[in-house]
């Protein structure tokens, strides 16, 4: 109920807005309420549109610790904006680089596990 009416005088009155949501994130009962997730982003939006990007940046940051998945609820965009105006990395572009190079690594593996286990067959293939 009270995430409804902030998301409803987002447009109109930005002030009580931020003054919902940050209360409803103070509720250590929250979860149970409203997806918590939804809340941030509602405030991320608000502080980028600002051109707040530290305020973004610290609500992002509080989302992950609070273990939150950020992709469902900011626009990868949006994200890039702030890391970028904070003088971050993307710490997702980086993460991607990270698991493209573990893929690569664990192919290269497989690769040479076959490879051995052909040569121990004299390179008869398995039946």
């Amino acid at each position: 109920e009270q995430f409804v009416k902030a998301r409803q005088l987002a447009k109109t009155d930005a002030d009580q807005m931020v003054q919902i949501c940050t209360s409803l994130l103070d509720q250590p009962d929250v979860e149970a309420a409203i997806r918590v997730g939804d809340c941030f982003a509602l405030l991320v939006e608000y502080y980028h549109a600002q051109n707040d990007m530290e305020k973004a940046y610290d609500l992002v940051q509080q989302m992950k610790d609070r273990r939150i998945v950020i992709n469902p609820y900011i626009e990868p965009s949006m994200l890039r904006d702030i890391y970028q105006a904070m003088g971050v990395e993307d710490e997702a572009e980086n993460k991607d680089e990270v698991d493209d190079d573990i893929d690569d690594e664990v192919v290269d593996d497989l690769d040479e596990d076959i490879a051995d286990d052909e040569s121990d067959d004299g390179g008869k293939p398995y039946k």
